[in-house]
C-alpha cells in the first residue's frame, strides 16, 4: 500500500534524522543513552549537532533551542505565506516545510509558556499557507505537468499534487474518453 499516509509517514522520517543545529540555554551535566546514541554533557550557549529526533527532546524540556536557520517561527511562516499569495507562480520551499511545521507545533503546544497563544497563531498561519499552496496545486493537477513546475514543491506537495493529478486524469477519463470512441 502506498498510501499517501505512508509516503507522508517516510517523509517525516527522513526529516527527524536529519542533522540540526542547537544552542544549549541550560547546562545538561549527564551523558544519556538514547535508543544506542551516546549524547550529553551541553554547556550552556555553546552550539551542537545532532539528529532533530533526539534535539527535539532536549528542546521540548527546555535545555536546548534551534538555531535560527533551524527554527520555525510564526514570523517565517507569515512572511511565506505572504510571498505565496502575491506570486502567480511557485516559489521554492524547504523540502520539508510542513514537516518541520508540525514539528515545532508539537513543541510548542507542550510548552506551558504562553504555548497556547503561540500554537494558535501558528495553526492559524500554517492553515494559511496550505490554503494557499492547495489551491495552486489544484491547478496544477488539472494540467499536464511538467518536471520544471513541480521542482518547486515541497516533498509534501509533490505527493499530494501526484495523487490529485492520477484522480483528475482518473474522473475526465471516465466522463470523456468512453464518449469519444463513439
Amino acid at each position: 500500500m502506498n498510501s499517501i499516509s505512508s509516503q507522508l509517514n517516510r517523509i517525516r522520517h527522513r526529516f527527524r534524522s536529519q542533522i540540526v543545529e542547537v544552542k544549549a540555554i541550560k547546562n545538561f551535566k549527564h551523558n544519556i543513552d538514547i535508543f544506542g546514541k551516546i549524547v550529553g554533557p551541553f554547556t550552556t550557549g555553546n552550539h551542537y549537532k545532532m539528529e532533530f529526533w533526539i534535539a527535539k527532546v532536549f528542546v521540548k524540556n527546555g535545555f536546548m533551542k534551534f538555531a535560527d536557520e533551524n527554527e520555525i517561527t510564526i514570523q517565517k511562516i507569515q512572511k511565506i505565506a505572504n510571498s505565496q499569495s502575491h506570486a502567480t507562480d511557485f516559489k521554492k520551499l524547504d523540502p520539508y516545510l510542513y514537516t518541520a511545521i508540525n514539528e515545532y507545533m508539537d513543541i510548542v503546544s507542550h510548552s506551558g509558556d504562553g504555548g497556547t497563544r503561540k500554537f494558535r497563531d501558528l495553526f492559524s498561519n500554517t492553515q494559511d499557507l496550505i490554503t494557499i499552496r492547495q489551491r495552486k496545486i489544484l491547478s496544477l493537477s488539472q494540467v499536464n505537468t511538467s518536471l520544471g513546475m513541480a521542482q518547486n514543491l515541497s516533498e509534501e506537495e509533490k505527493i499530494l499534487l501526484s495523487k490529485l493529478t492520477d484522480h483528475v486524469k482518473d474522473w475526465k477519463v471516465y466522463f470523456l474518453d468512453s464518449k469519444r470512441q463513439k
